[in-house]
Parts: structure tokens; sequence; C-alpha cells
């Protein structure tokens, strides 16, 4: 049975909120797969500087090689990029050096949710190495939003077992500190409610 106390609110009138630079990058990289860095400044609208050190960093993370394309395609330049690695939807974390960021404990969290569709915390913490008492505050959450329904009440011999009754997508749920929960494959916050 889903939460149906949450509300649902939109941000600026339904519209998904701006994208970072790094993420409207990763977006044209994935369409484009071969391109230069004129090509990439002027699709995404990002700054320059911007753009060289988000190419720089995913070269060294060799998620992206430079390449030597022909000097008449791409507006005469020769030197670009080609992407090797897709990673998905998601752009890469990576710091300056090329070490790329660990994944979250709800990234992890929510990607074996969507798997296991009903499972309890400890469930979740076996199939996604993510720490027990992060993934309760993150069930928590998910469950004041509408995310989770509970298919069984937690008893002294078992948990809490839940259900994932709002599947939106690939991308976690962010919880807010201001009482609600971004869904970024809709572009959607719902608002939390607390449970009597």
């Amino acid at each position: 049975m889903a939460n149906r106390g949450s509300r649902r609110t939109s941000p600026a009138l339904g519209s998904a909120p701006p994208m970072r630079p790094a993420d409207m990058l990763w977006k044209h990289i994935r369409r484009l797969r071969e391109f230069t860095l004129r090509q990439m400044v002027s699709d995404s609208r990002v700054n320059r500087g911007t753009a060289e050190h988000y190419l720089s960093s995913l070269t060294l993370a060799r998620i992206v090689r430079r390449v030597r394309l022909p000097a008449d395609t791409y507006s005469g330049e020769e030197n670009g990029y080609r992407l090797i690695r897709d990673v998905g939807v998601d752009r890469p974390r990576v710091r300056r050096d090329g070490t790329v960021v660990d994944e979250s404990d709800k990234s992890r969290a929510w990607r074996a949710m969507r798997i296991l569709k009903c499972f309890s915390a400890r469930d979740i913490e076996a199939h996604s190495g993510a720490h027990l008492e992060n993934i309760k505050s993150f069930i928590y959450a998910l469950r004041q939003s509408g995310f989770l329904a509970i298919t069984h009440e937690a008893r002294p011999d078992n948990p809490a077992r839940y259900l994932l009754v709002r599947n939106s997508g690939p991308r976690s749920p962010l919880v807010r500190r201001d009482k609600h929960v971004f869904d970024p494959n809709t572009g959607t916050a719902y608002s939390r409610i607390s449970k009597s």
C-alpha cells in the first residue's frame, strides 16, 4: 500500500532545476561521442575554462581520449576528444587528477532497491555494500515522501520490509534539509510527511 500522504511540489512550476556545468558537458559528450573543445563549449554553453578542466579530468580518468581529427571536420580544429568509456546517464565524478570519486551509499542503495523491489534494510546492505545506518535513514526519508510503502511491520524476529512504489529512474532521490525529497529523474520535489 502506497503512502498517499506525501505532497508533490515542483520547483519553478514543474521545471527541473538548472543543470550543473559538468552535467551539461556529460550530456553532450554522450550524445556526440567524438567532439572538439570548441564544439563542447558552443553546444553546452559552459565557459571554456570549465570545459577544459572537466575534459582534462575525464582524460586522466581514461573516460575520454584525445584524438586527432581531420582538419576540415568540426570547424577546422584538428584536436578533439572521443568518449571511450560510457559510464551511464549520471556524469562521472572525477577529481582534477583523474581519480574517480566513489559512488555514495544512497546511490548504491537506490540501485539495489530498484533491482530488489521488495526488501528490508539488511537486504539493501547485503546487495549494495552501503552502511546500514545510512540505509535506514534513507529508507525513512523515502517512506515519508511516498517512494516506499511498508509491506511488513518490524517484529522482534523479522525486520520491516518495504516495497518500492515510485521507481522513477536510475538517479537516486536527493534528501534535502528543507524537508523535501527531490527526484532528479523527473525534476519533482516531494514533501516529507511525518508518520504517526
